[in-house]
């Protein structure tokens, strides 16, 4: 899109600056603004992203949310329902699957065992 060249890098490093940014805002990141940033079609910007990373976009956004949700299971002072909201999932069904499906733990059995190793 446009005829601006930007160095690969600094397109990269805007690209994870605007998706680091946004999950510390609590806001929501979606594939057409980060391909927006990028200066990029959405279509475009997958194949760059994933290139780049060796991510798909939406596996690296849920790997993020994913570690934020790890910080405050160990904090211990919200429900496991506010983590998966605070983390940016819109329901505790999909937050749970894609726990497990990531750290081989439920958010409940990760929470326990985070906290056996702290005592």
């Amino acid at each position: 899109v446009g005829s601006v060249n930007f160095e690969p890098d600094k397109r990269m490093s805007r690209v994870l600056n605007h998706i680091h940014t946004c999950l510390e805002k609590g806001k929501k990141v979606s594939l057409s603004d980060t391909a927006k940033v990028a200066c990029l079609t959405p279509q475009s910007f997958s194949r760059y992203f994933k290139q780049g990373t060796h991510k798909r976009f939406t596996d690296y956004v849920t790997e993020l949310r994913i570690g934020r949700a790890c910080g405050l299971l160990a904090d211990g002072r919200m429900s496991i329902l506010e983590v998966a909201l605070a983390a940016g999932f819109q329901n505790l069904s999909n937050f749970n699957r894609h726990f497990r499906r990531i750290k081989k733990l439920t958010p409940r059995q990760y929470r326990k065992a985070f906290r056996e190793q702290t005592q």
